[in-house]
Order: structure tokens, then sequence, then C-alpha cells
């Protein structure tokens, strides 16, 4: 089974495993070109930290924290979580990443925003890497979770990404 085949069939399998009376994501994901989306998942990777910040120039230093995971990851999709306070400046999300190995995670990540975002700061935890409890961690609003790969589909077919060799 090559990269894209398999990037296929765990997407599908999670998409399976979901809840849900709007059937537009299977729709969405039926016209998915998943060559493109591999290659967009690709480029969109990164390492993942498990606490950072982030400094606008003259605000202060960057700072990365140990890998939360070994190897570069590409976030698929992310949701708020229910403790979100706007009005301090802290925002709680959950998300769903998708690791080097084809397989998933979901991580909680705390936000503080200072300064009018001249300093952001964020700590990540890993909720689970287990398939089966990715459902129970995050809530996945299929649909949105169709047009995100969509979007980056279509950021690879139309921007002029880069093709990588994978």
């Amino acid at each position: 089974m090559n990269k894209t085949q398999l990037l296929e069939k765990n997407i599908r399998a999670l998409v399976k495993d979901g809840k849900t009376l709007d059937l537009e994501y299977f729709v969405i994901l039926d016209e998915l070109n998943f060559a493109a989306l591999l290659q967009a998942v690709r480029h969109h990777a990164e390492t993942v930290f498990a606490y950072r910040i982030n400094a606008a120039q003259g605000a202060g230093r960057d700072y990365r924290s140990q890998e939360l995971f070994s190897g570069r990851a590409t976030q698929l999709y992310s949701c708020l979580a229910p403790f979100s306070d706007s009005d301090i400046g802290v925002v709680r999300t959950l998300e769903l990443w998708l690791l080097e190995d084809f397989s998933f995670a979901v991580v909680a990540n705390m936000q503080v925003i200072l300064g009018e975002g001249a300093i952001m700061s964020e700590y990540r935890v890993v909720k689970t890497c287990e398939f089966s409890e990715i459902h129970t961690e995050i809530p996945i609003n299929l649909t949105d979770f169709a047009r995100n790969l969509r979007d980056m589909c279509r950021d690879y077919e139309k921007a002029g990404l880069p093709s990588y060799e994978l």
C-alpha cells in the first residue's frame, strides 16, 4: 500500500466511526484528490512542541521546549474546548494531528495571548494516540473536517505549493 492509499484508508476509517446526520462529508471525501492532500499535508507539516512562546519582534525571545512527537505532524482539525475565556486572552482548543506514520493524535492546546498578541504562549499535551479513543476525546464535526481537507487540497492544486518526493 502506498502513502496516498494509506492516508485515504486512515481518514476514511476515522470518519466511519463518527456520528452525524449530516452526510455532506461523504460527498466531499469522494471528490477529494488524496494525492494532492498528501502533498499539502507534507507541505504543512511542522515540529510540534510541548511548550512554545512566539514573541513579536522587540517583545521578547521565542522559545521551544522538547518535541511533543518524534517527527513532524500536520494539524488537520481543531475546535474550541469548553474552557475558553477570550476576556483574559486564554483559549483552550482540542486539535487533531496527523503524524508521520499516518496515525492520529488528539492534543489539548492552551494558548495565553499577552500584549494584544505581542506574545503568545502555547502549552500542548497529548490526550490520546489510540484510534479507538479519538471520537471520545475530540468532538469532530465531520463536515467541517472534510471541508478542511478539501481546502488543503485546493491550496496545493491552486496555489502552486511545491511538490515533495514522498
